[in-house]
Formats: structure tokens, sequence, C-alpha cells
């Protein structure tokens, strides 16, 4: 089950030790409550709204950044391989029948994607941005 509070602190502690100098960011994770969910008409969350979804297949998300990778790679977007990588590590550390929510946050300057996995109180975010994509 996703609770906005859980999610918030440990994303926000994540924030804070990365270089990210978003002060919108820092103020969404802030809030008491999860900000309301807008999209535009590809699926894109709107500045100061968020979309939060649980991915039901751990091994199938796996694939996706891998099929990321294999594009960036080909395009020589060596940022996009680099969180590929990363975040892939993340969930090699859980087993693969564990909860994972998606979380996309947007601020008026950018993208953030987080990969949360409730029952371990983990998240992963990198300042990467440019990347983030909505599940």
């Amino acid at each position: 089950m996703f609770v906005w509070n859980d999610f918030s602190a440990v994303a926000l502690d994540s924030v804070e030790r990365s270089s990210t100098r978003d002060e919108e960011l820092r103020s969404v994770l802030t809030q008491r409550f999860a900000p309301a969910e807008a999209t535009n008409e590809v699926g894109q969350p709107l500045p100061g709204s968020a979309v939060i979804c649980q991915h039901p297949d751990i091994p199938n998300y796996k694939r996706i950044l891998r099929v990321r990778k294999e594009i960036a790679a080909e395009k020589g977007e060596r940022d996009h391989t680099s969180y590929a990588d990363q975040a892939q590590t993340f969930l090699d550390s859980f087993d693969e029948s564990v909860a994972l929510f998606v979380v996309v946050i947007a601020t008026r300057t950018d993208l953030y994607e987080f990969l949360f996995v409730p029952a371990a109180r983990k998240v992963f975010f990198s300042p990467f941005r440019g990347g983030a994509l909505v599940p």
C-alpha cells in the first residue's frame, strides 16, 4: 500500500542528499498530502502534480529499463544509460514479489521519477530527470 507520508519522508532525504536544487520539488515532498494527479494529453504530469502508480510486475519493469537503456545507448545518451543501470541495481536488491510504486512528480522546471518499495521504506531517485517516463 502506498502512503504519501512514508514515501515523501524517504524521498525528501534522497533529494536532500542529491545535487538537485529544485525548491519546488522539495516543497511538494514536504506537503502533508500527495499532490493531485493532473496530466497532459500524453500522460505526463503537469507542474505541481504527480502520477503515482503501482507497477504490478518488477521483472517486466526491469525489461522496460533494459529497453530504455538500449535506446539510450543507440542515441549515445550516457545519462540515460547510467540512470537505467542504477535503477536496475536498486530493483535487483529486492525480491520480485514486493510492491513497487513509480512516482513521477512534475515541477515547472522538470519531471522527477522515483521508484519506491514501501515494505523496505527505500526509494531510488536520481537527479537525472530528462528520461522520466510516466509508467
